[in-house]
């Protein structure tokens, strides 16, 4: 194991971990009586974000940075998106009135919410298709299941940086920003690693194979 990579690696998760709850709670400062489900939609996301960054880049984590666990932090990781994801409208509900008080507490943004909704659904399909991967028709499809993920984040940012009250009001809206240029760039990174650097190199083998004298 390269130690120097796990404490590079947790310095940068924790680093990025902590802003959403510390601006979170410094916007409440001295207010003791505060709904709290925001706090669980800012770290569903974020868990969301770094599934989707460790995930695209699996094999640069385990192999070139020495970081073989990387895979179980994965999937624990994935729970605890999920299970945050859930909690987020169930303490919406307990703090509105149910989901009929969410959409009246949002009037007008009815779109964005179910946006959210159907991020939850997504997430739920891939987490269920992950714990059955073993299943024989889901051996060979689960993989390209999961490509649902990042459906899922692009919903849940726009949910997030139209309807989320800290994302709107606060600097959160710049490290959302940052989440969504760092999720495309690594989707084009995996895209390119995937499928056009093997054609590149299987055409550049095709060419010169050409190019050669014949004998």
């Amino acid at each position: 194991m390269n130690y120097l990579s796990v404490i590079i690696f947790f310095a940068i998760y924790l680093a990025v971990a902590v802003i959403p709850g510390y601006v979170f709670f410094s916007t409440r400062a001295g207010t003791s009586d505060f709904p709290i489900f925001p706090l669980f939609g800012l770290y569903a996301f974020f868990l969301v974000w770094a599934q989707i960054m460790i995930g695209t880049n699996m094999g640069v984590l385990r192999r070139t940075l020495g970081l073989p666990w990387m895979l179980t932090f994965h999937m624990w990781e994935g729970g605890i998106a999920f299970l945050f994801a859930l909690l987020h409208p169930l303490f919406a509900y307990l703090a509105l009135g149910g989901p009929l008080g969410v959409f009246k507490a949002y009037q007008g943004n009815g779109l964005y919410i179910l946006l959210g909704y159907l991020a939850i659904t997504l997430m739920t399909v891939t987490v269920l298709t992950a714990l059955l991967r073993k299943v024989a028709w889901l051996r060979d499809r689960w993989h390209t299941i999961h490509y649902a993920n990042y459906v899922i984040f692009l919903l849940a940012w726009i949910h997030s940086f139209n309807i989320g009250s800290d994302v709107q009001s606060t600097g959160l809206r710049y490290l959302w920003m940052f989440y969504g240029v760092t999720t495309f760039a690594s989707f084009a990174a995996r895209m390119w690693r995937k499928k056009i650097k093997p054609r590149l190199a299987a055409a550049t083998v095709t060419t010169t194979s050409l190019d050669k004298p014949q004998s």
